[in-house]
């Protein structure tokens, strides 16, 4: 790989930064936190001696320790996360196995991809190892074991579209072949099978209707080395690779685990054709765009990243040249000019994997033409690629030692390089300042807190013991105080709680019009949506439809019902963005209003302690002190309800039944089926999402006063620790306390060193 490649400089806010500080500034952040969170080890094995000893300060510390230890795995696996998306023939998994290197993701010519892949580069793996979630693999076999009722079914092949991988794959399952899948696969062959399997028992399960809850978590992960000599020193460098947003094989719920990984990604990845795909291929790519900047809730475009692929292809004379190709992508899809790339991956893939086979061959025996083409998959199409059609004739005039650097030659007209560390920059210049900057603030606090416990044990010695006892009881007394603020608080909680319900019931009337709407829509033969579904298609151009047996009318009122039930999780998870955002700032609102009650106890504490002191403790809560971003955290991370139910969005609480009392249906009579289980699932999902809200006030509610109990109880445990000083000569423990707050003082000022170097380099 060219040097001058990898010491391309990142360009960050107007200024240039060389990869070398961006990895100077990395390994510089990971240095200082190891050195602190060595010093607070050093420090809890000081306080478990004899004269230090607290159990109370103890445990204080040795949960800052912890935090360290946190802190420094999230910059260790700092995530830089790209995702792709793409039209069909624009060989997306063969451009993502070219930047592995392996043949691990499985494609044909119909859909493949239906869950988001995660693959993961990393430096300490040496062979590709798929992981999978133990949650996963049940969902897959419980999947599986359905399907094998399924083989039968009436119409099995047109509710597969007569897809004959998908059709082959139910007759498989149905004679009791089903996949053993383990949460670790190491043989490629096997990943890929692996891979195959999972992807078509679950886009198989949403054709024939079955319940597939799986969780954004659960996604597949690939684990490969990093390729291609390619140097990715800070953190993980991870790949999602999605189907589009938009895809028509997507359930609802499957959708909003895609939008929820490609809302995630730093950056995403549009591949495309050279040649062009089809306009329907071209309207749903546009769709998809427009859909990721409706979700990432922004007008930028800066994140999006295209991928022109096949330019091998390109004749000159016929094809437009790069410059026209790149200018018309960036037009149409409405992506900056600079963020267009042509790449080959076929010429990419090739290379490669002729490089390692070569490579491999020549420790075996000797390396020949001959051998070449009997002991390697790559050999004869790698020649192909490289020298044209007469190739056979041309490699009798070439000597078998030239072909790595022939190789070598096609990768770079990949453009690989170039993409790779372009790609990697942009995802850098957002990911790594963020990261840093938030681990060094917090382990800064973690530094401040352990010197503020050592400090007020230090202060104490010069005050009397009475004196301390009282500051102790009179803490008490405003922690009776605080309880009494609670109780009356309460009131206030259940006023709040009622007033989210009464909000709700607004956004769940206009879902209810809209449901009306929806139905209309999808039952007008004028409307494209739901076209490839069995029961539309069966309607289309009709007003009555007759059925000649009760099987077919179960097939059309199954498929029916699988339709409405994704139009209600649309319904809802567009209704639930809107509610969540609102509950969200009354819940804010609400910690300000409890933040008022209580601030007077608050202020008093702190006052209380600096006379006692003759210093300012840090406080329990300041927004203007940017350094206080441990309890900023713990308090956002408190609100978060935890998921005890499926999200209500995605409910469907109503049994989809309806008995023909004749063999025919009218248009009209199906509208109101339709209408009536939507508004049936609105009523039912309205209580959760009532019961849900309330949950979040009452959480803001205990967060807030069980945050102060704490500060008040770790304050009094700092004064109860200072009082048990008094048993031990005050020469010996002085000191040993103004060592430690030196060991604190110097690690504190180094990482406020490094976080204004951070903080001038990556100018935010």
């Amino acid at each position: 790989m060219d040097t001058a490649i990898t010491t391309t400089a990142n360009t960050i806010a107007g200024m240039t930064l060389s990869s070398s500080v961006s990895e100077s500034l990395y390994n510089q952040t990971l240095n200082i936190l190891r050195s602190s969170e060595n010093t607070l080890c050093h420090i809890v094995e000081q306080l478990n001696s004899e004269s230090l000893q607290s159990s109370s300060t103890l445990d204080d510390l040795t949960q800052y320790r912890n935090f360290f230890r946190h802190e420094i795995k999230s910059v260790e696996k700092l995530e830089l996360r790209m995702a792709i998306v793409g039209t069909m023939k624009a060989g997306k998994s063969t451009i993502l196995n070219a930047i592995m290197g392996y043949d691990l993701l499985p494609s044909r010519n119909t859909a493949m991809t239906t869950l988001p892949t995660e693959i993961l580069f990393s430096q300490h793996t040496k062979e590709p190892q798929l992981i999978l979630k133990s949650e996963l693999i049940t969902m897959i076999h419980e999947i599986g074991r359905q399907l094998q009722l399924k083989d039968n079914q009436y119409n099995l092949e047109i509710r597969l579209r007569n897809e004959e991988d998908l059709i082959k794959m139910v007759k498989n399952i149905s004679t009791g072949d089903l996949m053993i899948l383990a949460t670790e696969t190491y043989e490629n062959s096997k990943i890929v099978d692996s891979l195959k399997y999972i992807n078509d028992v679950v886009r198989i399960s949403i054709m024939l209707n079955i319940e597939n809850s799986i969780n954004y978590t659960w996604i597949p992960r690939l684990k490969v080395p990093l390729p291609h000599a390619f140097s990715c020193p800070q953190g993980e460098f991870i790949i999602i690779d999605t189907p589009g947003p938009n895809d028509s094989n997507l359930s609802a719920h499957l959708r909003q685990i895609v939008i929820s990984e490609l809302r995630k990604a730093t950056l995403i990845l549009v591949a495309l054709e050279f040649i062009g795909s089809n306009s329907n291929d071209e309207a749903k790519l546009k769709e998809d765009i427009e859909t990721i900047r409706e979700y990432r809730n922004t007008d930028s475009t800066a994140y999006l990243y295209a991928l022109v692929n096949k330019v091998d292809q390109r004749i000159e004379g016929k094809h437009n040249s790069i410059e026209q190709t790149k200018a018309a992508v960036a037009m149409k899809y409405k992506i900056p000019l600079t963020n267009v790339h042509e790449i080959s991956a076929m010429n990419a893939i090739l290379s490669y994997t002729f490089r390692q086979e070569y490579e491999e061959l020549g420790k075996k025996s000797d390396v020949t033409h001959e051998t070449l083409m009997s002991k390697t998959k790559s050999y004869k199409m790698f020649m192909q690629q490289a020298l044209g059609q007469a190739w056979e004739q041309a490699a009798e005039y070439i000597n078998v030692t030239l072909l790595p650097n022939i190789a070598e030659k096609l990768w770079k007209k990949s453009n690989y390089d170039s993409f790779l560390h372009n790609a990697l920059g942009i995802v850098s210049q957002h990911v790594v300042p963020i990261c840093l900057t938030m681990a060094l603030l917090k382990c800064n606090y973690y530094i401040e807190k352990c010197y503020e416990k050592i400090n007020i044990r230090k202060s104490c010695l010069d005050i009397g013991e009475k004196t301390l006892f009282e500051t102790v009881n009179r803490l008490k007394k405003e922690q009776q105080q605080l309880d009494s603020s609670r109780t009356e608080a309460e009131k206030d909680l259940r006023q709040w709680q009622s007033n989210v319900v009464e909000y709700i019931k607004s956004p769940f009337d206009e879902a209810r019009s809209k449901s009306m709407q929806s139905v209309a829509e999808i039952l007008d033969d004028k409307s494209t949506r739901h076209n490839h579904c069995h029961w539309k298609k069966l309607l289309h151009g009709k007003d009555i439809l007759y059925f000649s047996a009760k099987e077919e009318a179960d097939l059309f009122f199954e498929t029916f019902f699988h339709s409405i039930k994704d139009i209600s999780e649309d319904l809802m998870h567009a209704l639930s963005r809107d509610i969540n955002s609102q509950i969200t700032r009354r819940c804010l609102a609400f910690r300000k209003q409890l933040q008022s009650i209580t601030n007077d106890i608050c202020e008093s504490i702190g006052m209380r302690l600096k006379l006692l002191l003759g210093f300012e403790i840090i406080p329990l809560e300041s927004s203007s002190n940017p350094l206080n971003v441990a309890y900023l955290s713990r308090a956002l991370i408190q609100t978060e309800v935890p998921i005890r139910r499926r999200l209500w969005y995605f409910l469907w609480l109503v049994k989809g039944t309806y008995k023909l009392k004749v063999n025919q249906l009218s248009k009209k009579q199906l509208e109101h089926v339709a209408i009536d289980a939507l508004q049936d699932n609105l009523k039912e999902v309205e209580q959760y999402a009532a019961d849900e809200a309330k949950e979040r006030v009452e959480t803001v509610f205990s967060s807030h006063f069980d945050s102060i109990d704490r500060y008040l109880l770790e304050q009094s445990n700092n004064i109860r620790a200072a009082i048990d000083d008094k048993k031990v000569e005050r020469n010996v423990i002085e000191r040993q306390f103004d060592l430690i707050l030196n060991e604190l003082n110097e690690n504190k000022e180094k990482i406020q060193n490094t976080l204004q170097a951070v903080n001038t380099y990556f100018r935010q």
